[in-house]
């Protein structure tokens, strides 16, 4: 049985062939919006974008001051892009609200979305949840993309003194697999593993000093890959984001017809309906 790290090529640095500048992974012409996207792996998520000259990119958090330098940064490096900056605490389910319908209402629909700092709080169907207007722009014809940060510690061993971020980030995985379930025509879901990354959350962890980091631009790109039709196959799926794109596409029609990158209780497995 392969493990993580043998399922396919496993990368620790980005590669050419999920480069965002190559011309099949552009995203103009599309509103990407991303959640904690003025520091750390959110930062350099909105920055990989902005290569792939996303037409207008919102940046949320909760500190508007960070999110303008992240703006300024990423204007300055890519003119062509427009930021946005939407201040807000995604634990309010207000303020997502009112982001949301902002946004949507000046530039339109949103086409990716990255929930980089945390998942969606409802346990509902999505119709019935937050980002209704995002939802309702969906089922006009344009099919989203909602990717998911999770953590492989979601499904990749027992941790002990870490059973509330574990069971979260568990749960937030089942979640994606549920919607997408939901609503399986209209918007992708894709959980996302982003690897061992130096942020100030990581250095939280206390991993060993010679535990083998993820340089920040790998899981940045993986995003912009996992947005494009190459990666409809992974809907529903939990991917890391150190697997080689390219393999897992030649593995495609095996993930689906073996149902991998599921959680399920294997080798039983079941169908209730």
């Amino acid at each position: 049985m392969p493990t993580a790290e043998t399922y396919v090529t496993y990368h620790r640095q980005t590669y050419p062939f999920i480069d965002p500048t190559q011309p099949r992974l552009s995203c103009a012409g599309k509103n990407v919006l991303v959640t904690g996207g003025g520091y750390g792996i959110g930062k350099g998520i909105a920055r990989s974008f902005a290569k792939a000259k996303s037409t207008n990119l919102f940046l949320v958090g909760r500190t508007g001051s960070i999110l303008e330098q992240t703006k300024a940064t990423l204007e300055a490096e890519f003119p062509g892009v427009r930021v946005h900056v939407l201040p807000a605490d995604i634990t309010n389910e207000v303020a997502v609200n009112d982001l949301f319908a902002k946004a949507t209402a000046d530039f339109g629909p949103i086409d990716v979305l990255v929930n980089n700092a945390a998942f969606l709080p409802a346990v509902s169907g999505l119709k019935d949840a937050t980002l209704t207007d995002w939802w309702r722009d969906q089922v006009r014809g344009r099919n989203g993309v909602v990717i998911n940060i999770n953590t492989s510690v979601a499904h990749y061993g027992v941790f002990p003194t870490y059973s509330s971020y574990t069971a979260s980030k568990m749960a937030a995985l089942r979640m994606t697999e549920c919607f997408q379930a939901e609503h399986p025509e209209d918007v992708r879901f894709v959980s996302l593993q982003p690897g061992g990354v130096d942020t100030e959350m990581y250095a939280k962890f206390h991993m060993p000093d010679d535990y083998p980091m993820t340089d920040i631009d790998l899981p940045s790109d993986t995003c912009v890959w996992l947005a494009s039709g190459e990666a409809d196959f992974l809907a529903g799926r939990f991917v890391w984001t150190n697997w080689d794109a390219e393999e897992l596409i030649k593995r495609k029609e095996t993930i689906i017809k073996e149902k991998e990158l599921q959680s399920m209780l294997k080798p039983i497995e079941g169908d209730l309906f």
